[in-house]
């Protein structure tokens, strides 16, 4: 389709999001809640900042390197199964 003399694609509204450090931040806020659980509830102040920025070094050091390896290894299903899809909603 052309807009205003511009080619504009055709993007499904539900199409998937394949990147895979989304799958990663997912993992890492899991460890995060499940070693600092009051940090769910902790305020805004400096201190707090810092405590954040800590458990987030400390908690990305225990993302196990297989599981990111795993994810990246699958990557030529999930684009399949995007193609195959349409462009539409997949498992993944």
């Amino acid at each position: 389709m052309i807009q205003h003399g511009i080619h504009v694609l055709d993007w499904p509204p539900y199409s998937p999001d394949l990147i895979p450090i989304e799958h990663i931040w997912w993992w890492l806020k899991v460890a995060i809640n499940e070693r600092y659980p009051d940090l769910t509830i902790g305020g805004r102040s400096a201190r707090d900042l810092e405590v954040l920025q800590e458990a987030i070094v400390e908690c990305w050091q225990y993302i196990d390197q297989a599981k990111i390896d795993s994810l990246f290894s699958t990557m030529h299903h999930r684009m399949q199964a995007v193609v195959d899809a349409q462009g539409w909603y997949t498992k993944y």
